[in-house]
């Protein structure tokens, strides 16, 4: 009884690992609050807000386009960009010259824009 209950927290530890090496995930390393629109599909879509410098959110098994949001003097600002199934996108930069990095999953920078005014 004790090796199959040992065989069961392992195997439910494996899945627990698998599944978040296997995610799309948004991280902001600003110092303003991000919010956070993930659209991966018709009906795909995650709204998250982000912490400054800290926050984290991931979504498995899902690539598809993430818009970054934050007010700065009561005007909205975002940027898009596209991001792979496996990959992850980061915010960096201060103030006026801060964007949004998408990365893949290797580690290699696949597309920056700088955040804009949003009209």
């Amino acid at each position: 009884m004790i090796k199959k209950t040992g065989m069961f927290i392992t195997v439910l530890v494996f899945l627990a690992m698998s599944t978040s090496a296997q995610a799309m995930c948004a991280y902001n390393r600003s110092i303003f609050e991000m919010d956070v629109y993930f659209e991966c599909g018709i009906f795909c879509v995650n709204e998250w807000s982000l912490n400054p410098e800290s926050g984290k959110k991931c979504r498995p098994d899902e690539g598809g386009e993430v818009t970054y949001t934050y007010s700065k003097d009561r005007v909205d600002h975002e940027a898009k960009v596209k991001v792979d199934e496996h990959g992850y996108t980061i915010t960096r930069g201060a103030w006026d010259n801060l964007e949004l990095c998408s990365w893949t999953e290797d580690g290699e920078i696949k597309e920056c824009v700088y955040f804009h005014k949003r009209h």
